[in-house]
C-alpha cells in the first residue's frame, strides 16, 4: 500500500516547456515525486530528471492515438480528493495525493487562423485531458496548486519556501486557479469560435448578430487617463490582431498615451491608409481638421495644415508614407502635436524628434490589417453593436443636375467622400486640389456645418479656382445649396434622399453647380 504521507506528488503535463526543467529541479530538491505525461517524461528525462509515467501509476496505457491519456479516476481521484473526507477511498483504491498539477497545452488561435485548415485538423488538436485536469485541479484550490502559466513557477517555489508545511499559501492557490479558470474559457472560446464560422460558412442565410457573443480581449497598455484626467484607462485588443497603437510601437516621447491619442489615432489611420498616394490626415478631438494628398509627405502636410492652422495644435498627424527630416522640420516649426503615425521614418527624421520627448512618434505596420470587428459603444445596461462603415468607391453614382462635373471636380469629389466617412455628423467638407480647405462637423443642423466649413474656407489662405462641397447625409433644404452657391461652391456631392431632392436639385441647377448623388450616408456620431 502507498504511504500517503511520505512526499508530495506533483503531476506535470506541458506543451510549453519553457522553463520546465528547472522548475522540477526545484520541486525534487523539495522533496516533490513528479508524474508525468509521456512528452513531458521525454523531455525531463533527456535532463536527467526522474519521473514516473502516469501509465505506470494507473497500469492503464495511453489509447487511441493519444487521445485518451489522463482521464481515469485514479488521477482524478487523487487531484479532486478532500484531505481528511476522503482519505478510506484513496486507501482503498490505492491512489496517490496530487498537490501540485502542472498542465498546459497547444494553443489553437495559430491553428484555427491558418486559411489552410480544415475541420478535421483543428478537432484533432483539440485537448480533452488537459483541460479536465486543469479544472479538477482548480476545483480543488482549498488543497491543490494549479498552474498553468510558466511565468508563476518561481512564485511557486518561493512559496513553498516561504510557507508552512512545503505548500503553496491558499491565498495564491486561489489566485492561481483563477487564472487556470480563465486559461481553460478562453481555450473553450476560441473552439466554440472555430465551431460557430464553420455552422454559418453552411448556412444559405448568414446571421450577423447571433444570440449570444463572446469578446475576447488582452490588455495592451495602460494608458495615461481616459477622455478626462480623473478616468483610468486601458487599451486592449483582440486575440486574432495587433493593435497599431500600442506603445511597443512608439519610438520616440516619453509621454504615456492617453485615451483620446489613441481614439484620434485610429481615425487618423484608418482615414490616411484609405488612400493610395502620399498622404497626411490631421485629426483633433476625434475628427479630421486637415487631410490632403501630394506628391510627398511634405507636399500632403503642408496643405493639410493649411486647412486649418489653428485646430492642429495639440492634434494626432497620419502618413501613409516615409517619414522625413523635411516634413518633421515643418511640424516642428509650424505648431505642438500630440503624435505622429507613419509607416517608416528616416534616421534623420528621428533624431530631429528625440528631443521632443511630448510628442509621440508610432510606426505602423504596410498593410495595416483592417479592423473589420463590429463598432462597439457602451449604452445603459448594455452595448451597441454595427457592423463597420465601407465605402464602396466602385458604385456607380448619378449626377442629377444640368452641369456635369469636370475631370477635375469629379476627381475632388471622390477624395472629398473618402473624407466624409470620418467627420462627425452633421459634417461638411469643401475640396480643392485633393486637399481640405473647410471642413463643418458635429454640428446639430446640416446648414450650420455648412456655415461653418465656408466660414474655415473664407479663413484659409490656400489658392483654389473650384470648390467641391461633400456632406454625409442629404440636405434636407435647398438653402445649403444656395449658401454653397453665394461662395464660390461648384460641384456639390451627397447621398440624396430627402422627400425635397427635386427643390435641391433645381436650387443647384439655377446656380449652376453640379451635383452627384451616392446614395449612400454616411453618418458618425
Amino acid at each position: 500500500m502507498i504511504d500517503l504521507k511520505k512526499k508530495r506528488n506533483a503531476l506535470v503535463s506541458v506543451f510549453n516547456k519553457l522553463n520546465i526543467v528547472k522548475f522540477c529541479q526545484e520541486l525534487k530538491k523539495r522533496n516533490y515525486i513528479i508524474y508525468t505525461t509521456t512528452g513531458t517524461y521525454q523531455k525531463l528525462q533527456q535532463s536527467g530528471i526522474h519521473s514516473i509515467e502516469l501509465t505506470d501509476y494507473t497500469h492503464f496505457p495511453e489509447i487511441m492515438d493519444g487521445r485518451v491519456k489522463t482521464l481515469h479516476p485514479m488521477i482524478h481521484g487523487g487531484i479532486l480528493s478532500r484531505r481528511k473526507i476522503d482519505e478510506n477511498t484513496l486507501k482503498k483504491y490505492e491512489m496517490i495525493l496530487f498537490d501540485i498539477v502542472v498542465v498546459n497545452f497547444l494553443p489553437l488561435d495559430n491553428l484555427i487562423l491558418n486559411p489552410k485548415h480544415t475541420i478535421d485538423t483543428v478537432v484533432d488538436k483539440i485537448d480533452i485531458g488537459g483541460p479536465a485536469m486543469i479544472r479538477s485541479a482548480a476545483k480543488n484550490y482549498k488543497f491543490v496548486t494549479v498552474v498553468v502559466d510558466p511565468n508563476d513557477y518561481c512564485k511557486v517555489i518561493k512559496e513553498i519556501d516561504d510557507y508552512k508545511n512545503n505548500q503553496v499559501s491558499l491565498t495564491t492557490n486561489i489566485q492561481l486557479a483563477t487564472k487556470a479558470f480563465e486559461y481553460i474559457a478562453d481555450y473553450e472560446l476560441n473552439i466554440s469560435r472555430f465551431f460557430k464560422e464553420i455552422v454559418l460558412k453552411s448556412e444559405k442565410d448568414k446571421c450577423v448578430f447571433k444570440e449570444d457573443i463572446f469578446l475576447k480581449l488582452k490588455k495592451v497598455d495602460d494608458l495615461r487617463y481616459g477622455e478626462n484626467p480623473d478616468q483610468k484607462a486601458a487599451l486592449y485588443s483582440f486575440y486574432s490582431s495587433d493593435c497599431s497603437l500600442s506603445k511597443k510601437n512608439m519610438i520616440t516621447g516619453n509621454k504615456e498615451l492617453s485615451y483620446n491619442n489613441i481614439y484620434d489615432g485610429d481615425i487618423a489611420l484608418e482615414c490616411v491608409t484609405s488612400f493610395k498616394e502620399p498622404a497626411c490626415v490631421i485629426i483633433k478631438h476625434g475628427s479630421p481638421c486637415g487631410v490632403s494628398i501630394g506628391v510627398s509627405a511634405v507636399h500632403a502636410y503642408s496643405s493639410a495644415y493649411k486647412c486649418d492652422p489653428i485646430s492642429t495644435f495639440g492634434s494626432i498627424i497620419a502618413f501613409n508614407c516615409l517619414l522625413d527630416e523635411i516634413v518633421v522640420a515643418k511640424i516642428i516649426k509650424n505648431s505642438f502635436v500630440e503624435g505622429i503615425l507613419a509607416p517608416e521614418i528616416t534616421c534623420s527624421a528621428k533624431k530631429m524628434l528625440s528631443s521632443k520627448k511630448n510628442i509621440r512618434v508610432l510606426i505602423y505596420k504596410i498593410p495595416i490589417k483592417k479592423n473589420n470587428f463590429f463598432e462597439i459603444r457602451s449604452v445603459n445596461g448594455g452595448v451597441l453593436l454595427q457592423e463597420k462603415k465601407n465605402i464602396n468607391m466602385d458604385k456607380k453614382w448619378n449626377i442629377v443636375t444640368k452641369r456635369i462635373p469636370s475631370e477635375k471636380e469629379m476627381k475632388d469629389a471622390k477624395f472629398a467622400w473618402l473624407v466624409c466617412k470620418f467627420l462627425k455628423s452633421n459634417g461638411i467638407v469643401c475640396v480643392s486640389d485633393y486637399s481640405t480647405i473647410g471642413i463643418g462637423s458635429g454640428q446639430s443642423s446640416r446648414i450650420d456645418a455648412v456655415k461653418v466649413a465656408i466660414n474655415k474656407v473664407k479663413n484659409t489662405n490656400i489658392k483654389f479656382n473650384n470648390i467641391v462641397l461633400a456632406s454625409d447625409a442629404f440636405f434636407p433644404f435647398k438653402d445649403c445649396v444656395n449658401l454653397a452657391a453665394r461662395n464660390g461652391v461648384t460641384c456639390m456631392i451627397q447621398p440624396g434622399g430627402s422627400i425635397r431632392d427635386n427643390e435641391v436639385i433645381h436650387a443647384a441647377n439655377k446656380s449652376n453647380i453640379s451635383m452627384i448623388f451616392t446614395q449612400d450616408r454616411t453618418f458618425r456620431h
